[in-house]
């Protein structure tokens, strides 16, 4: 596992705030661009869309 000295020396800064902001933005928006999902039908139908985006980002975001 990268210690977190570590990951700052990668990037060059700290993300943390970028994480926190980002990835519920992101996954968000993600099933509306690409699978075309709207709010409209409610938002209990698109709860579950909107947890398995927020799963991927996560862990695309923590991957990359």
């Amino acid at each position: 596992m990268i210690k977190r000295k570590k990951i700052r020396e990668l990037l060059g800064f700290n993300d943390l705030w970028l994480a926190l902001i980002g990835v519920p933005v992101i996954s968000f928006i993600f099933p509306i661009l690409f699978f075309k999902a709207t709010v409209a039908q409610g938002f209990i139908a698109y709860l579950p869309k909107w947890g398995i985006s927020f799963l991927y980002t996560i862990m695309y975001w923590v991957s990359v």
